[in-house]
């Protein structure tokens, strides 16, 4: 490849923060100009931050009279768009990346080809594993007319085959990079970490445990609880929980933790405001252990910030990181019924576990970090 490129990346953009927003940090040095279509929020962000709306006041009249029909509502806006945006297949992009396989796009994914003959698709995880099979085969269009489908871990690689039967070809296993690694490793030599312990006001004698890493319920802080609450009074005196819900809480949700934890024995703290990457960075530092109990998840960056700080990782055995495994990365999974047992051994061997995480860091750097990724996104989305 030689020369400026053109990509039109295709994202609900707010929704898809950091990962789009750091895939293009790192792509416009490689000379690569992006535009990026937001079709939730009806705008094209140019390249050089310019913001076109895609519907004018009197198409939006038109949507609002009709919003109380939202199916005649959602074709009536499809085609508002389809229309508007038509006038991007003048604009020779070398290549559309569309992130995360949205049942919108099935309508505008002729559109798409119409703009560049080289469409791809980054599956997220929800995407499939979150939606009915209804929606998967609806999805098929958007699969059948992209030149890749990029999928963050191999196991997820597997399960999407396995579903559709189809597109083995197509099927291109890559993670996103994590620009915070950056941060994590040189924070690492900065911070002690009885400094960063007292900076969120936590107990500098006992063991971190940390919860999930949202406020949301599908990361299943129940069922971290219902085995928390079965470990010895002398082990629960030598911990302290914490769950990061800054992002997502809600707080009927907190309420029903809340009554949970009044039930156990147990110091904790929630983290209920949204923290900035410096803060977040050093919470994970700050942390121990980590327990991720989620329903699903297909690239969580906030396990490998954990990781990369050492922290000892107990995750759900039914969640697809075996790829970790596979990079000779040391952590730990459960089922629900041998959590409690698990997290019992770890906080009563806690050093013997601590020295088994020592290699993981630079494991994770090297897999994860974007300087180790961005040559490859860009091969893949423009080859």
């Amino acid at each position: 490849m030689c020369g400026m490129k053109k990509l039109l990346i295709v994202s609900n953009y707010k929704g898809s923060f950091p990962y789009v927003d750091e895939l293009i940090e790192y792509l416009k040095p490689l000379d690569v100009s992006i535009d990026i279509l937001d079709l939730v929020e009806s705008v094209l962000i140019l390249n050089n931050g310019e913001k076109r709306l895609l519907i004018n006041l009197t198409e939006e009249r038109i949507l609002t009279f009709s919003s109380k029909i939202p199916f005649l509502n959602d074709y009536i806006r499809a085609r508002i768009l389809k229309r508007n945006i038509s006038f991007l297949a003048t604009h020779k992009y070398d290549a559309v990346n569309v992130h995360y396989c949205d049942n919108i796009y099935v309508y505008f994914i002729e559109s798409f080809k119409k703009i560049s003959a080289n469409v791809s698709v980054a599956v997220w995880g929800s995407d499939f594993y979150r939606v009915s099979n209804r929606r998967r085969e609806l999805q098929r269009k958007v699969y059948n007319e992209s030149k890749s489908i990029i999928i963050a871990n191999p196991k997820t690689s597997e399960d999407f085959y396995n579903y559709y039967q189809d597109y083995k070809e197509k099927i291109k296993t890559l993670n996103f990079g994590i620009k915070k690694l950056e941060y994590l490793k040189e924070a690492k030599q900065s911070f002690g970490l009885n400094s960063l312990k007292e900076q969120f006001n936590l107990p500098l004698n006992k063991v971190i445990v940390t919860c999930g890493y949202n406020g949301r319920p599908p990361q299943q802080h129940k069922l971290i609880l219902e085995a928390i609450k079965l470990l010895p009074r002398p082990i629960l005196d030598t911990i302290h929980l914490l769950f990061p819900m800054g992002y997502g809480l809600i707080p009927s949700y907190r309420s029903e933790i809340e009554g949970i934890l009044s039930t156990i024995p147990v110091s904790y703290t929630i983290s209920d405001s949204f923290l900035n990457d410096s803060d977040i960075i050093k919470l994970r530092l700050a942390t121990d252990i980590v327990i991720n109990a989620q329903v699903s998840d297909v690239f969580s960056s906030s396990l490998m910030e954990h990781l990369m700080a050492n922290n000892i990782l107990l995750a759900g055995a039914w969640l697809p990181y075996q790829s970790l495994a596979d990079l000779g990365i040391f952590y730990l999974d459960f089922e629900p019924n041998t959590l409690s047992h698990i997290l019992l051994d770890v906080l009563e061997n806690y050093e013997k576990y601590k020295l088994a995480t020592v290699g993981n860091a630079d494991k994770i750097y090297a897999n994860s970090s974007w300087p180790n990724k961005i040559l490859q996104w860009k091969e893949l989305i423009f080859n």
